[in-house]
Formats: structure tokens, sequence, C-alpha cells
């Protein structure tokens, strides 16, 4: 029940849900996939390798379909589909139920905290696949690893994650081989394996620009800094923060007391997992992800603890579980078929003003609007000045330009450049260094929008929006 409502928790709109809204959208309509940037003024006819483009299309279609109960149907398909090959990966390491079930929930409660509607969760369904695969080849001989090159060119066009897949599978193979002569040859039989889904990954519609592209992003370690959730681990009293530091525990336990009697491939597994979850928080549902097989086998100080546990202090848990996810459930109700975001977080206000007023031109904004912004004013000619594609469309300058200016290092004049309009944040401190020639044309509560020219008989909003806006 902790999973399901933690799903349903994370039933979120994310900055960058519009824009691969609106880039599926353009596929699904005949526009064909990008290849320059259009929608920006400070990137305009730059290359555009959208490395995340199958997923954006199957987003679209499950939009055209449904709409935002078919988002929201095709999500909960793929957490069940998710649910499903976890527990089959679990199932493989765990020889006790209690383990294999502490790991099971653990493991996807991490993961539901991070299932909103991203193309990153489908790097975790495919991560768990290719786990199961591999280590059933190495102990039952299972044929299905030698399907991995058919997952990886899917997988290469629904995400950058196939590159950490790569990194994972010559992992195994690399651990597996120096557990002996038998483990050798099986390594040697699944080599070739490991070639063809390299080269698997080039079946796209970019050639090999489109891996190239996606290394580039994940080596620029400017992202690390610029983007909160790729900033290294740093405990808070937070649900994402709490599964990162239940992994290390888990994790730095099972390694210390079990180190003797693990395998090379099992240490290899936890190991990159506490890695990756010190890196960036971001990396804390993959990391239950590669420690699941390990820790299911090795783990048992807290499932012996379970055993312990008599009948009625279990059917007290239960009833507890049972209480605690109906009022969850009540709470969240109106959440259950659609998808609310706030006024305060997003520009609804501006947005709308820009609209109902025709304004057209180029607009520079905060960098976590830049794609809501993209969805509501592009066909009205609004280029933005940044958005969410980040690295993989705009000079470096451009997003150190608005990293700056929300540090208050230079002025919205040295940011903005030859903008027509700039919207801030209201408590951003940049907003009070506005002067000449810029002029006040919206204000609400939490933004406000600059133009170079003040503007006569410009329609206002009747009344303020409401803080719980239906998406879209």
């Amino acid at each position: 029940m902790l999973p399901l409502a933690l799903l349903i928790r994370a039933q979120t709109v994310d900055n960058d849900l519009w824009g691969h809204l609106l880039f599926g959208l353009q596929v699904l309509k005949g526009l064909g996939l990008p290849q320059a940037d259009f929608y920006s003024w400070t990137a305009l006819g730059a290359p555009w390798i959208d490395h995340e483009w199958l997923s954006e299309t199957l987003l679209a279609a499950a939009y055209l379909a449904g709409g935002v109960k078919g988002m929201l149907l095709l999500r909960a398909l793929l957490f069940a589909a998710l649910a499903f090959a976890y527990d089959r990966l679990v199932r493989l390491g765990g020889p006790s139920r209690e383990s294999r079930v502490l790991v099971f929930c653990a493991g996807l409660t991490g993961m539901g905290l991070y299932f909103n509607f991203r193309p990153h969760t489908a790097t975790y369904l495919f991560l768990v696949l290719e786990l199961h695969w591999v280590l059933c080849f190495f102990k039952t001989g299972s044929r299905l690893a030698y399907a991995l090159p058919l997952l990886f060119m899917l997988w290469a066009n629904m995400h950058g994650g196939f590159i950490l897949g790569l990194g994972v599978f010559l992992l195994l193979l690399a651990a597996h081989a120096v557990q002996g002569p038998k483990e050798r040859r099986l390594c040697l039989r699944l080599a070739p394996v490991l070639v063809l889904c390299t080269a698997a990954v080039l079946c796209n519609p970019y050639g090999a620009e489109f891996p190239a592209s996606v290394l580039r992003f994940m080596s620029n370690r400017r992202t690390y800094g610029f983007i909160t959730e790729w900033h290294p681990y740093k405990f808070v009293l937070e649900p994402v923060s709490l599964m990162g530091l239940a992994y290390v525990v888990l994790a730095s336990g099972v390694l210390y007391s079990s180190h003797r009697r693990m395998r090379w491939t099992e240490k290899a597994l936890l190991a990159l997992g506490l890695a990756l979850v010190l890196a960036a928080r971001r990396n804390i549902p993959v990391a239950w992800v590669l420690g699941a097989y390990p820790l299911a086998r090795h783990e048992t100080a807290l499932s012996e603890l379970f055993a312990r546990l008599r009948p009625r202090a279990i059917l007290a848990l239960q009833a507890a579980a049972v209480l605690f996810f109906a009022f969850f459930l009540w709470g969240r109700r109106h959440s259950l078929t659609g998808l609310y975001y706030s006024s305060r977080i997003f520009p609804a206000g501006p947005s709308r003003f820009m609209e109902r007023n025709r304004l057209s031109g180029r607009l520079w904004n905060p960098f976590d609007s830049g794609e809501y912004l993209l969805w509501h004013l592009h066909r009205s000619g609004v280029l933005v000045g940044i958005d969410g594609r980040y690295d993989t469309v705009y000079p470096e300058e451009v997003y150190m330009r608005s990293h700056l200016l929300n540090a208050s290092k230079i002025t919205p004049d040295e940011a903005a450049g030859h903008a027509d309009y700039v919207l801030m944040k209201k408590d951003a401190a940049a907003s009070r260094m506005m002067g000449r020639p810029w002029k006040p044309l919206y204000e609400d509560r939490d933004f406000v929008l600059f133009g170079r020219k003040a503007r006569k008989g410009l329609l206002r909003e009747e009344k303020p929006l409401g803080e719980g806006m239906l998406f879209p």
C-alpha cells in the first residue's frame, strides 16, 4: 500500500511535462522529428536532438486517445509492469519470503517517489528487465538475455538511461569473469550480445550523433550544479532523502556483514548503487533497482525481525496500513482522475495575460517555467528564452546567464539581452533591479511581467487564479 500511496503522491505536474507532451504531439501531427529549435529566440535554428522522442510520442498518443485519463492509464500500466518485473528480480535472489517482501516494498517505494510523467520511468523498467535477464542467464541458462539488443533499441529512443544500461551490462560481465572458469565461458557467450546492444542504440532517427549528444549531456558537470535533483545526496527529512538513507544503511550493512559470502556480481551492484546515491538524489530509484538482487539474497537482520513478529502484531500493522491508505486516498480523491498544478508555481496568470492581449515576441523567463510557456504561448508567436531542454539545445552562455541572474550576480538587462518581455518571480531579488526601459505590464502575488514600453488598454484577469489549476 505504501508504494501505491507514493505513486499517487507522485501524480503531480512536473516542469517538463508540457514540453514532453508538446513535442510528442508535434510528431503525431505529421510535423516530423525536430532537427532544429524553433521554440526559443536564444537558440533559434540551433541543432536539436530529441533523445526522448519515443516516450513523448507514446505520452501524446495516450493524451489524444483519452486526455489526462489516458495519460494516467498509461502511467498505471507502466507501474504495474514495473512491479511485476521487479517482483521477478527480487524472487531470483531472495531465499526467504521476509527478505523478498522487505526489498520489494522498499524498492517500489523508492521508485514510486520519482514515478511521475517523465521518460526516466522507462529506464526503471528496462533496467529491471536487463538485470533479470542477464542474471537468469548465469543462474539458469535462460536465453532471454539474447533479446537484450531489441530492448536497447527501444530503450535508446525513450530515455538517455540506456548509457547506464550498457555500463551495468559491462560491469556484470566483468564481475562474473573473475568468479571462475565456468562464468568466464558464459561471459564469452554473452559478450557478442553486449556488442549488439551497443550497435542497437544506433538504430534511431539521428544516427551516431544521438548517443554522442546523450554522453555530452551526462558529462556536462554544470548540469549537476544547475539542476537541483542532480545535486549530491544530502540528508533532509523528506521521503526521497529517507529512501536514499535506507538504501545506504541496508547496502552498507549487507556489504559489511556478508562480504565473505557474496559473489563479485552482488558486491559490484551494491557498490554501484551506493556510488550513484551519493552522486545525486535523482539516482536513488536506480540504486534500489541495482540492489534488489543482492539485498534480497543477503539481507537478514530486518527480515528475521519481521519473522519473529506475533500474528497479532502483524494484524495490527496491516490494519494501520489499511486505515492510512484509506485516509490518504480520501485526501487525494480529486487527483485520481485529474492532474492539478498551482498557479503560484507555474505562471498561469502571466501566460493568460499574454494570450488575451495577443502579445508576441521574445520572452526571457525563469528556467523552470519554460516548457509551461512553450505549451501555452508558442501558437501566439512567443519565443521563450530558456526551458528544460537545457544544454541539448541552448548554448552554455544562455543557461549560465539564467543561473547568474537567479543568483543576482548580473542584472536583468545583462541576462535578457534583446528580449521584448521579461517574466520574473516576484520574490526574486533581480525583479527589484528592473529599471528603464522596462515597465511592469502584469503583476500578481507570485510573478511580474515587464515590457520594454508601457501599453494602454490591456485586458486583465477578472479574478485571481486559484492554486488548483487543471492540467494542461
